[in-house]
């Protein structure tokens, strides 16, 4: 009997010990064979990919918010470290693109003064307008928007070539098209909220730090998540014009009086992902309609990305902000945060790399 009671007591101590080595190793993670909902498998792979978290050769975007929401309300969010939630403001780059192509397809249904498939307005918001080189570091907040256009480079031989630029968007807003050239950055967040507005008529936030059309505006996801919406609900135009008119690999035909090496640096090969643009910062042969991406590739099946190519419709920011809505129109989502200019791989495609592999994770219930 004492043999076993002795017995007992090295169990019983060797449980408490275990016990307290497990705890000390921190709470028990999910393991991505316990994701079996889309709610779980998002959180599961925002906290655990590779490519959101760093491994394998990846970047570590951490830290960042993201969530992902439909038409009436965020559905699931998390953030990694406490530097960004949901209503940290940030400069948003590239992700104000999405909301100048709204503006100007909700303007020409509105007042009628231009119609968006005008050859004028349909180039510059496909960024075909051979607007090939902006400069806008000079840009500030007290500056109008035509003296932020005042670098803005033109160059008639890639005119009618794709050249991802915010030039065209700055070209497009100064012109009499569009008339906006007068405008200050606060004047900018004005004109946008008399055209982008919720379902209950009142106008989105909009705020500009610089009158730079393609790059100005300075968002929290919250403020961008309430663009979305309006979007997704059917508030603003643009739903119906979403990857509408898109060009890239496949569609583009070089303008005759290109000279060879331009007609070879537009066209490219047929392993390159850029080809038939003259500039486009994704290595993947996305396409581009009215101020946003189309996330399909269609071109490049042997992608190793291609599940991830889905259709979606985004506006990645220089940072790192990167909005999206899925190819049927029923979700958004974002991943928010500023990342570095120095960023290995680029902060803005780090975090389209992170963020599509939400939504697959989201809209597939799987890690």
């Amino acid at each position: 009997f004492a043999v076993m009671r002795q017995q007992f007591l090295i169990f019983i101590l060797c449980a408490i010990l275990c016990t307290a080595i497990v705890h000390s190793k921190g709470p028990r993670k999910l393991r991505a064979t316990q994701c079996n909902s889309a709610i779980s498998c998002a959180t599961w792979t925002a906290n655990n990919s590779p490519y959101c978290v760093g491994g394998s050769g990846h970047a570590n975007i951490s830290p960042f918010y993201w969530e992902i929401g439909n038409k009436t309300s965020v559905i699931v969010s998390g953030q990694r470290g406490s530097s960004y939630d949901r209503n940290s403001e940030m400069l948003i780059a590239s992700a104000s693109k999405f909301f100048f192509g709204s503006y100007v397809v909700e303007r020409s249904l509105v007042d009628g003064v231009y119609n968006v498939s005008d050859i004028n307005v349909y180039k510059y918001l496909t960024m075909r307008g051979g607007y090939v080189d902006f400069s806008s570091i000079d840009c500030t907040f007290l500056q109008t928007a035509s003296s932020c256009n005042s670098g803005n480079t033109y160059s008639s031989d890639e005119d009618g070539a794709f050249a991802y630029s915010g030039g065209h968007f700055q070209a497009l807003a100064v012109s009499s098209t569009l008339g906006l050239g007068g405008l200050k950055a606060d004047d900018v967040t004005t004109e946008y909220q008399r055209y982008l507005k919720d379902s209950s008529g009142n106008g989105l936030p909009a705020n500009f730090a610089t009158p730079l059309f393609a790059g100005g505006m300075k968002l929290s996801a919250s403020d961008y998540a309430l663009f979305l919406r309006s979007i997704l609900d059917g508030s603003l135009k643009i739903k119906n014009y979403l990857g509408k008119d898109k060009i890239g690999d496949g569609t583009y035909v070089a303008p005759p009086n290109m000279t060879s090496i331009d007609r070879l640096k537009c066209t490219g090969t047929s392993t390159s992902p850029t080809g038939g643009a003259c500039y486009s910062p994704v290595p993947e042969g996305f396409h581009y309609s009215y101020g946003h991406w189309v996330e399909d590739n269609d071109n490049y099946t042997t992608n190793p990305n291609a599940q991830f190519n889905d259709g979606s419709f985004s506006s990645p920011g220089l940072y790192g902000f990167y909005p999206w809505i899925d190819q049927s129109k029923t979700f958004y989502g974002i991943v928010a945060r500023k990342g570095s200019l120095l960023e290995i791989g680029g902060a803005y495609l780090n975090s389209l790399e992170c963020g599509r592999r939400i939504r697959w994770s989201f809209l597939n219930s799987a890690p």
